[in-house]
């Protein structure tokens, strides 16, 4: 999700083309990933098969 939203769609793009039997595209990103996109591509990047995201927290110590 650190990738530019055009380049991420064009990544899932590919991947509907060349691999049709895909079910479900994966991603691990930042709570900070997800601010960079807006609803509307993170919504049209579900369209096209990106359907679960792993977030990672960081914890700092006390």
């Amino acid at each position: 999700m650190t990738l530019p939203f055009a380049r991420l769609q064009h990544i899932c793009s590919l991947i509907n083309q060349y691999l049709p039997d895909v079910q479900r595209i994966l991603s691990y990103c930042l709570p900070r990933n997800l601010t960079n996109k807006t609803e509307d591509q993170l919504a049209e990047l579900r369209q096209l098969g990106l359907s679960l995201l792993y977030v990672k927290v960081a914890m700092t110590k006390c």
